[in-house]
């Protein structure tokens, strides 16, 4: 199985760099939430949901002032939990960022799995034609080995059902 670390190094010469991008934000954004609870500590979780990271920019949701208030002065800590978070399980350039974290007011769902699209959502959003020949172009350079493509096309399918 392929770690981030790996999918990082080979992003820029399969796809064109606006797509390397776009495609090391979404697995950013979704490493992040998929540990979120980890990484921010379970107490906080329970208060907190990732909203959004693109590159060094994080949008937290806090679900009350007071809790919004008390994160405001961990902002330090938070962002050293992020980096460490990304040094030991992705790439060293993700570690180095000191990360913009910007707290809001809002809805955060007990059982929260961070995604922006429930598994229904997705079911029920379907791909066009041209976006389905879109991703088949964009992972045609790898289409001999299967495990890498199934990383890719999981990560542009939902890039595309989210948009």
């Amino acid at each position: 199985m392929f770690e981030f670390s790996d999918i990082y190094s080979i992003l820029d010469t399969l796809f064109p760099q606006e797509y390397s991008k776009i495609i090391m934000n979404r697995c950013q954004k979704e490493s992040l939430k998929k540990n979120w609870s980890r990484i921010i500590g379970s107490k906080l979780a329970e208060h907190t949901e990732l909203v959004d990271c693109q590159d060094e920019n994080i949008i937290i949701a806090v679900d009350d002032q007071k809790w919004m208030s008390a994160l405001q002065h961990t902002v330090k800590q938070i962002n050293n939990n992020i980096k460490g978070f990304f040094k030991s399980t992705m790439s060293n350039s993700f570690s180095q960022n000191n990360f913009n974290i910007k707290f809001i007011l809002g809805h955060v769902p007990s059982s929260s799995n961070g995604a922006s699209l429930t598994d229904s959502d997705r079911k029920e959003k379907k791909l066009d034609l041209e976006q389905r020949k879109k991703i088949e172009q964009l992972l045609a350079p790898i289409s001999n080995n299967k495990e890498l493509k199934g990383v890719f096309h999981n990560i542009l399918l939902k890039y595309y059902l989210a948009a």
